[in-house]
């Protein structure tokens, strides 16, 4: 990661900065500047895992990182753009214009991100009346970690609440740290309402810092987890199963459908990444929910991420049977920048 990040400093300088034109003592402090931010990435990479992590050290390496992941991209299509024989002795200024770009869109990013989550509204066609108008609010990828903090889940909290859903979905990476160092944060769960409950699969990141603790403090919150499990959801003909993610190896769609007790249950599986959908779609489950994509987060990567997955973004029907709906994720990950991708609060409604 050191070495990859090391690639994009030293490009934007050698592609980008110093063909700015500027004075030699301005550029000397650019230059400064620029290992000083590099250096902040070492830092960070170092208190990782520490408990004792500065919010505005962090808010101001991923902040950085998120810049220089954009001028690495100008400084491409700046060398593209030099192409062009008319642009070739415009050097300068081209450097000039794709640098302001970069910096406008970043920040553009940076506060799409703060802002906090849309609500989506999606409809889920099932062809039965008697679940028709079912409301499922979902988030994904919530991140409470070292940026994400209890503000920011109380207006998740709040936005849900006004939605006035039968039930409400976490579908995984709801924490990004040692569990215990975030409870406070995660406080406002404890607020989430709906008609017939609150339920939670966990993703790849809590995986990352012992899962069993992160599935244990959500609980204490008041949400159920279901881990190759599944339960009948209250009034309705609705069976609800949730699985473990991919990086347990006994990740299991066909264990979250076997207490099943009647086949005439439209069957709603939770899985955080959308590779669960192959075993999902075998095991028979009629609707899949998923995030982890964070349908690329950021331009340009939201135009790549679907290479990676079977499903990378919003609604889509598998193998003409089986609807797959991907969350955008309700927080971000790593840079604070959501640029052509807000995050979401997902309203599923289930029609006729």
């Amino acid at each position: 990661m050191t070495l990859m990040m090391a690639f994009v400093w030293q490009h934007v300088w050698f592609r980008l900065a110093i063909n700015w034109g500027l004075p030699e003592k301005i550029e000397k402090v650019f230059a400064f500047l620029f290992i000083a931010s590099f250096l902040l990435q070492i830092w960070r990479f170092i208190i990782f895992r520490s408990s004792e992590q500065s919010f505005y050290v962090i808010f101001a390496a991923y902040f950085l990182m998120g810049l220089f992941t954009h001028l690495f991209f100008a400084a491409l299509t700046k060398d593209l753009l030099l192409f062009i024989p008319l642009l070739k002795s415009k050097a300068i200024l081209v450097s000039q214009t794709v640098t302001v770009i970069a910096v406008l869109f970043n920040l553009w990013g940076v506060k799409t991100a703060i802002d906090g989550p849309i609500v989506r509204f999606v409809k889920v066609a099932t062809k039965r009346s008697e679940i028709s108008g079912f409301k499922i609010a979902q988030i994904s990828d919530l991140h409470v970690g070292p940026l994400i903090k209890k503000n920011y889940v109380e207006n998740v909290v709040s936005k849900i609440n006004k939605l006035n859903a039968d039930i409400v979905v976490m579908t995984g990476d709801m924490g990004d740290g040692d569990a215990t160092d975030f409870s406070e944060d995660l406080e406002p769960f404890k607020n989430l309402k709906s008609k017939y409950g609150l339920f939670y699969v966990p993703g790849n990141h809590e995986y990352y810092w012992k899962a069993d603790e992160w599935v244990s403090l959500i609980e204490a919150k008041g949400v159920k987890a279901l881990l190759n499990d599944g339960v009948k959801i209250s009034n309705f003909p609705i069976w609800l199963g949730g699985v473990t993610d991919f990086m347990d190896p006994n990740t299991s769609p066909q264990q979250a459908i076997e207490k099943n007790q009647s086949s005439n249950n439209y069957k709603i599986l939770l899985a955080h990444q959308p590779k669960s959908v192959f075993k999902a779609d075998k095991a028979g489950f009629d609707l899949m929910l998923s995030g982890h994509t964070h349908w690329g987060q950021f331009f340009p990567f939201n135009l790549i991420v679907g290479f990676f997955n079977p499903y990378s973004k919003s609604l889509n029907v598998h193998n003409s049977r089986m609807h797959v709906y991907v969350n955008a994720g309700t927080g971000f990950w790593g840079p604070p920048v959501r640029l052509g991708v807000p995050s979401e609060i997902t309203l599923l409604e289930l029609t006729q």
